[in-house]
């Protein structure tokens, strides 16, 4: 009796773990969505459930598989393209770590890693039309708690005035 081994050689592995830029530990409560060409979206975890995540049978594609992150915490931002994974060969293994990187820098009022004129102008929306844009604001793109404490720079005065737009 003779026995034959069948190997898929068309499985993949990935390891996928989003970390502190600086520190490396994982980032809690961020939602990675997974998308390849035939499948978009089909697969999602949140670190504070999965900090890391291992998936097996993967599929050999031409298009990478592609990650959408979602529900990153106040103070972080993701700064560079967004992450993705592709295999060369049959059977490879891939280890994809997403860095976050602070966004406590004085000044990034708008917390996406950057200080640039769209931190003046969150400002002074937020000075001009609090209930929509201020800390408490009904907008999406209202200011947050953390780009309140970014955005006051003026050691001069306590909380955001046009002061510190104009310091910017």
């Amino acid at each position: 009796m003779s026995h034959i081994l069948i190997i898929d050689d068309d499985e993949h592995t990935a390891d996928i773990k989003v970390v502190d830029e600086e520190t490396g530990e994982n980032v809690e409560g961020v939602t990675a969505v997974m998308s390849s060409p035939n499948y978009p979206g089909n697969i999602s975890w949140n670190t504070n459930d999965t900090p890391e995540i291992h998936l097996d049978y993967l599929r050999f594609w031409s298009d990478d598989y592609s990650f959408k992150l979602t529900n990153i915490p106040e103070g972080y931002a993701y700064k560079y393209e967004e992450p993705n994974i592709s295999f060369t060969k049959y059977g490879e293994h891939q280890d994809l770590i997403i860095k976050l990187s602070k966004t406590t820098a004085k000044g990034d009022a708008n917390c996406d890693g950057n200080i640039d004129m769209s931190d003046i102008v969150l400002i002074m929306q937020a000075l001009a039309n609090p209930n929509k844009y201020g800390i408490n604001g009904t907008d999406s793109r209202r200011l947050t708690d953390q780009g309140s404490l970014n955005a006051d720079i003026d050691t001069s005065t306590s909380g955001i005035t046009g002061n510190d737009a104009l310091l910017i």
